[in-house]
């Protein structure tokens, strides 16, 4: 490189040209070390096994993932191409755009050999037509082509009648967010792995005397007042380990006591939906739940004086909207109390009412650390600022029914221990 006779020196012309050519030579450099950056990056580093498992994770939470991977670097799409259960999380909106389409049979492929997780969030006009053969793209082809690959499907609606000749080998968790045309067919023919199922807005309904049911452990559905669904529970009973219920469980006529024991199951809602006068029992009321440790009971009027269920004495977790039966919970040490809240000014007194068994009787909930109170009614979208004010003034005007017990007040309940909101399929895939 030239170097002046002179540095102190005026320049002459010929050496102006050579400064200005170092100049140029040295911007040439700085561009390509700025290139050549990516080289040395910390995540080049990372050992090929390590960036598939970041991958894998990314591509679980995100649509389309894999395709977004590919085209960052040569590096990054060798290792996702290598990575089949980064392909593996198939997800939708309610209707399936063009790119989801084109990319279906891609992902169904490059997953191979994995299980696939598919979840189509919201109704869509393909969605009860899968097990059709009359859509454009042949959508229930390929699907069908890949039932013993599927081991989680997330759907909002489906057409049942095309369920009779459709069998799920691999099928560990289904949930189905809307509703079905027919009742649910929950029987082991159809789905041998199932453990999982969440069909809330479901009738579940028993098969013929003799019929098997899957192995499930996590089990949601609606129960009709009609109570086609006894069978089915009792056939899951011994392998429960969370159930939760909604719907009308008081029959006006009079049925005989049932009897259920349920001898793993940590985790119990009900939800009665119905104002009922009817004097025959919960068909849960007498279940045996001897490791239950989280309860949910939830009625459409608060003040309903009737058990659902009474084997509550190991319960630890309780979220309810009546403490009118808070007295049989010995075991009680975190209580969750759902405010109904039919007016502001009704505010503390709904508070009040709610704590009143605890500070009447110090021999109730001895053992209770904390009460959350909360409300999923959102009638605070009119005002911004009135649920603060609200806590504010709770805070200042509640005291907590004895000293050592935490009062807290939120917008929503935090999930309760082994309740479904946490619970992920064998694959790591979380619930949402």
């Amino acid at each position: 490189m030239w170097t002046p006779t002179d540095p102190n020196a005026l320049p002459s012309q010929n050496e102006t040209l050579y400064a200005k050519k170092a100049q140029t030579r040295i911007a040439a450099w700085k561009n390509e070390i700025q290139d050549r950056r990516a080289w040395i990056a910390p995540v080049r580093k990372l050992p090929t096994e390590i960036l598939a498992q970041i991958f894998v994770y990314y591509s679980s939470f995100s649509r389309l993932a894999p395709i977004t991977i590919t085209e960052v670097c040569h590096f990054w799409r060798q290792v996702i191409f290598t990575t089949p259960q980064a392909w593996s999380f198939i997800y939708s909106g309610g209707h399936l755009c063009e790119d989801e389409l084109r990319y279906l049979p891609l992902f169904l492929e490059r997953s191979k050999p994995c299980l696939v997780h598919i979840r189509i969030s919201e109704s869509s006009k393909y969605d009860r037509h899968w097990f059709s053969n009359q859509i454009s793209f042949s959508l229930s082809i390929l699907i069908t082509a890949h039932l013993n690959r599927i081991s989680c499907l997330d759907i909002h609606d489906l057409d049942v009648e095309r369920l009779s000749n459709v069998i799920f080998p691999n099928l560990t968790r289904l949930e189905i967010t809307g509703s079905i045309q027919n009742d649910f067919p929950l029987n082991k023919v159809h789905f041998p792995s199932l453990q999982y199922l969440d069909c809330r807005a479901c009738r579940l309904v028993s098969g013929p005397p003799g019929t098997e049911y899957p192995p499930l452990q996590y089990l949601s559905f609606y129960a009709d007042p009609y109570q086609r669904w006894v069978q089915v529970v009792k056939g899951c009973a011994r392998s429960l380990r969370a159930l939760a219920v909604r719907g009308t469980f008081f029959n006006e006529d009079t049925i005989p006591v049932i009897s259920f024991v349920f001898p793993v199951l940590t985790y119990l809602a009900l939800e009665e939906y119905t104002k009922s006068n009817s004097r025959s029992p919960s068909p849960l009321l007498h279940a045996v739940t001897p490791k239950l440790v989280s309860y949910e009971e939830t009625f459409l009027s608060s003040h309903l004086p009737i058990l659902l269920h009474e084997d509550v004495r190991h319960v630890v977790h309780l979220r309810t909207n009546s403490s009118s039966q808070i007295v049989h919970y010995s075991s009680l040490r975190f209580l969750q109390l759902n405010l109904i809240l039919p007016h502001e000014n009704y505010f503390i007194s709904s508070m009040e009412t709610l704590l009143k068994p605890l500070r009447e009787d110090p021999t109730v909930c001895p053992a209770v650390e904390e009460i959350e109170f909360f409300s999923l009614r959102n009638i605070y979208d009119d005002s911004p600022g009135k649920w603060e004010r609200m806590k504010t003034e709770a805070k200042e005007k509640v005291q907590t029914p004895r000293s050592w017990i935490k009062l807290t007040l939120f917008e929503g309940p935090s999930a309760l221990p082994g309740s479904l909101v946490d619970i992920q399929c064998k694959h790591g895939t979380p619930h949402q």
